[in-house]
């Protein structure tokens, strides 16, 4: 899911909704993949019941928080094949999935 800036820190779409990033969040089952910037994350304005800006969602900055302290946030996803265990890529630009799916 993407949701784009239209201004410094102020996302549109379900980002802004801390009951839809707690579904988000919920669901992930095998894995749960944030691509971005983390600073960006955690600043990110949230909306109030009324539809209202409100400072930036305490949700975001926990989770980023809890992610770095965990070693969990990187500058790559790795990705191994199963039937190359030995092979593994590590993406970090939309140009690195061409040697994935090669």
């Amino acid at each position: 899911v993407r949701s784009t800036p239209t201004a410094a820190g102020n996302f549109n779409g379900f980002m802004r909704e801390p009951n839809r990033v707690c579904v988000a969040f919920s669901r992930a089952r095998s894995g749960f993949y944030i691509f971005g910037n983390a600073e960006l994350h955690r600043s990110i304005r949230v909306l109030t019941a009324a539809g209202a800006d409100r400072a930036a969602s305490q949700l975001w900055i926990d989770l980023v928080d809890q992610l770095r302290n965990a070693g969990e946030l990187g500058p790559a996803l790795p990705l191994v094949c199963h039937t190359h265990p030995d092979r593994q890529a590590d993406v970090r630009t939309p140009a690195n999935w061409e040697s994935v799916a090669s």
